[in-house]
């Protein structure tokens, strides 16, 4: 098989796995945009921590 392949043909059998991938692979970037917005959401409009916020 060669090093570098860009299309693999229909009858290999990738093409359920790299699908899987793929959608994996976009709910991830979903999930991390999420986070960044969570982030600079919580930096510039969060309301700010007391002292001791968990009552520790």
């Amino acid at each position: 098989m060669p090093r570098q392949i860009c299309t693999y043909e229909p009858d290999c059998g990738w093409t359920l796995l790299n699908q899987i991938v793929s959608a994996g692979a976009a709910v991830q970037g979903i999930a991390v945009l999420i986070f960044v917005y969570n982030l600079v959401h919580s930096y510039f409009r969060g309301e700010t921590a007391g002292p001791d916020p968990w009552d520790a």
